[in-house]
């Protein structure tokens, strides 16, 4: 199919029967990163490999931007790995997030990340999973409680996992409504915050802008010397018995005026010259 106009634009129109086939073949796909750590794809199909050995043989992906993308063999293999917890890499999270059609790459993978996050001496009426869900969902998007918190093990807090942006400001406490309209502040605690580079636009680390340094003006203290002139301190002669001074110290002031003396005047006689026989 040729392209359209549309607009004074030219439009380029897809082929749904061919893009449905496609979204088919990627829909059991899960994407997976690990912040701040660049690794090849054979460390990934190597610890695929070694502890998932439980699924049938899948296949990763590279992207340049950092990421991999693991195509399953079927929905069971995929969920599998995705409820059964966190997955660590050279001590560090594996990241995942379900592939889907319209996914935004750039600003949904690596814009979005998991985040463990506390909530100290929250009242126990509010551990229920509809008061988490609510309170959590003004941070970040909610995706379960740990085994503690479901179970009430402890009560000194509450801690949800959840998808934050790390772009926006994160917020350090919420606000809460109980049903009698009372309304209380709930510390927020967060276990891990990743790095965001805005320069970069990249997650892992943060550039250091260097700001110019800006030089001050150097402040001219005078020294004073006692007994001797400063330099470049001009000092008149002193005319009879009267000393007067001229300094720095006092530059508005006009040094006195000494008085010439009248040179004297000296008569000479010249004698002519005579010869003598």
């Amino acid at each position: 199919m040729v392209p359209v106009m549309k607009h004074w634009e030219t439009l380029v129109e897809l082929c749904k029967n061919e893009i449905k086939l496609k979204k088919v073949k990627w829909k059991h796909a899960m994407i997976l990163y690990v912040v701040g750590e660049s690794l090849p794809i054979g460390a990934l199909e190597r610890y695929i490999v070694a502890n998932w050995n439980c699924i049938s043989k899948a296949k990763v992906y590279y992207h340049n931007d950092g990421y991999f993308l693991v195509r399953f063999q079927t929905y069971e293999d995929r969920d599998e790995l995705l409820y059964a917890g966190l997955h660590m890499l050279k001590n560090k999270t594996i990241n995942d997030k379900i592939w889907t059609s319209d996914i935004d790459l750039k600003k949904n993978v690596m814009q979005t990340l998991p985040s463990w996050f506390k909530y100290p001496n929250l009242p126990l009426n509010c551990w229920g999973v509809q008061s988490l869900s609510r309170i959590s969902s003004a941070l970040a998007v909610p995706l379960y409680a740990d085994d503690c918190t479901t179970q009430v093990d402890h009560i000194s807090y509450a801690r949800v996992l959840g998808e934050i942006d790390i772009i926006k400001t994160l917020s350090k406490k919420v606000k809460v409504a109980d049903t009698k309209g009372r309304l209380f502040k709930q510390e927020v605690i967060y276990e891990w915050v990743p790095a965001y580079c805005p320069k970069c636009l990249q997650v892992g680390h943060k550039c250091e802008i260097v700001e110019p340094v800006v030089s001050k003006p150097m402040e001219v203290t005078q020294m004073q010397y006692k007994g001797q002139p400063q330099k470049g301190e001009w000092l008149p002669r002193p005319a009879g018995n009267e000393t007067r001074e001229f300094s720095k110290q006092n530059p508005k002031e006009v040094p006195p005026e000494v008085p010439l003396k009248k040179p004297e005047m000296i008569n000479i006689t010249v004698t002519p010259k005579t010869d003598v026989e």
